[in-house]
C-alpha cells in the first residue's frame, strides 16, 4: 500500500480514541497513525502492526498535544521511525503518557521515540523485548525547547540498539526524573539517564544481566546547568568507555552544582574506561558529595576519581583473598569516607582478608 493509513484525521479539531491494526504481511510504505490533527489534540489513539511492515509510525500526531496513545509492534518491520505521540506546535505542544512496546524480532531502521514535542515531553514509555536491531537512537521523551520528563525507556533483550539511548531529552530545558533500564542487551553508542540543556536531575539508569555498552554511560548530562542526584547501576555488565554519575558542559559559572550523584557497581561489573561521579570539564569547585557504591566481588574499572563516598557491601559468596574493585589505573580517592557492610551468613571466617579495592597506580 503506497497511501497512508490514518484511523482518524482531523483539519481543525481533535482527533481522539481511533485504532489502526496492521496484520498479516500487509506492507505499508508510506505512513502510519492512529489519530492524526492539523489543528488540535491527538489522544488515546492505538497503532497495532503483527508481522507486518510500514514507514512512519505515529500512535497519535498533533498539533498542541500528543497524549495518551500507544503503539504496538510484534514481529513488524518499520522502515523510518515511530513516535508513541508526536506534537509540533511551536508555541506551546507538549507530548505526554504515550507509550511503544516493540517485541519478538521486530527490526526499526530509524529511532523510536515514547514522546517527541516542541516543548515538554514528560511521562511516556517505551519497551523492547527480543527486538533484533534498532538501526538509529531510542528516547523516552524528546523535547526541542522546553522540559523531558519522568520517561522511561526498557530495553530487554535487544540483540543491539546502533546509535544513543536516553530516558529523557530537553534540547532548551530541565531533563528530570528519567529512567533507563537495560538488560541482556547491547548498545553501540553512548546512554543518558538524562540530557538536559539546563539541568540533569534524578535520572536513573540500570544496567544489567550481561549487557554492554560500547561508548559512555551519562547518569545525568547538562549542557550548562545542574547534574544533581543520578545514579547508574552497572550489575554484572561491561562498559568499554567511561561512567558519568553526572556530567556538566561548565560555562564556568560558580553556580552550577555537579553533587548528589551515585554510581553503583555489582556482581563483576567491568569499566574498560575511567569513572566519575561528576564531572565539569573546566572545574571541579562544585563536584561534591558524589558517591561510589561496590556490591559483591570481581568489579573492575580502568580508573575512579571525583567521590567523596564509596560503599562497600560485602555478600555472602565472597571468600578470602577475594577483591570487590580492582582498579587498573588510578584511584582518586585521598580524603574520601569509606564505609563497608556485611551480608548476613557471610562465608568468611575470623583473621580472613579481602581487598576492598586495589589499584595500579
Amino acid at each position: 500500500m503506497k497511501e497512508s493509513v490514518f484511523g482518524g484525521y482531523s483539519l481543525k479539531a481533535d482527533s481522539k480514541n481511533n485504532e489502526v491494526t496492521i496484520n498479516g504481511g500487509s506492507v505499508v510504505t508510506a505512513n502510519v497513525a492512529g489519530g492524526v490533527t492539523v489543528k488540535g489534540s491527538s489522544e488515546g489513539n492505538t497503532v497495532r502492526i503483527i508481522k507486518s511492515s510500514a514507514a512512519n509510525v505515529y500512535g497519535g500526531k498533533g498539533d498542541t498535544s500528543s497524549k495518551g496513545n500507544s503503539v504496538e509492534i510484534s514481529e513488524g518491520t518499520i522502515s523510518n521511525s515511530v513516535y508513541g505521540g508526536y506534537a509540533d506546535n511551536d508555541n506551546n505542544s507538549s507530548a505526554e503518557k504515550n507509550n511503544v512496546t516493540i517485541s519478538a524480532g521486530s527490526k526499526v531502521s530509524g529511532s523510536i521515540y515514547g514522546g517527541y514535542a516542541n516543548h515538554n515531553a514528560n511521562e511516556n514509555k517505551l519497551s523492547f523485548s527480543n527486538v533484533a536491531e534498532v538501526c538509529e537512537s531510542v528516547f523516552g521523551g524528546y523535547s526541542l525547547k522546553a522540559d523531558s520528563k519522568n520517561n522511561e525507556v526498557t530495553i530487554e533483550g535487544v540483540g543491539v540498539v546502533k546509535a544513543y539511548v536516553a530516558g529523557g531529552v530537553a534540547l532548551a530545558g530541565i531533563s528530570e526524573g528519567n529512567k533507563v533500564n537495560i538488560a541482556h542487551s547491547s548498545v553501540n553508542v553512548n546512554v543518558y539517564g538524562g540530557y538536559g540543556a539546563k539541568d540533569s536531575i534524578g535520572n536513573i539508569i540500570s544496567i544489567t544481566d550481561g549487557s554492554s555498552v560500547n561508548k559512555n554511560v551519562y547518569g545525568g548530562y547538562s549542557f550548562k546547568g545542574n547534574s544533581m542526584d543520578n545514579t547508574v547501576t552497572i550489575d554484572n555488565s561491561t562498559v568499554n568507555k567511561n561512567v558519568y554519575g553526572g556530567y556538566t558542559e561548565s560555562d564556568g559559572a560558580i553556580s552550577e552544582k555537579i553533587q548528589n550523584n551515585k554510581v553503583i557497581f555489582k556482581n563483576a561489573a567491568k569499566i574498560k574506561g575511567d569513572v566519575y561521579g561528576g564531572y565539569d570539564d573546566k572545574s571541579k569547585a562544585n563536584i561534591i558529595n558524589n558517591t561510589l557504591e561496590i556490591v559483591g566481588k570481581d568489579n573492575e574499572a580502568k580508573g575512579i576519581q571525583n567521590f567523596d563516598k564509596l560503599n562497600f557491601f560485602i555478600t555472602k559468596d565472597l571468600i578470602a583473598n577475594d577483591t570487590m574493585l580492582k582498579v587498573t589505573g588510578t584511584a582518586l580517592i585521598n580524603n574520601a569516607e569509606i564505609k563497608a557492610g556485611v551480608e548476613i551468613s557471610t562465608k568468611l571466617n575470623e583473621n580472613d582478608k579481602i581487598n576492598l579495592i586495589t589499584a595500579g597506580h
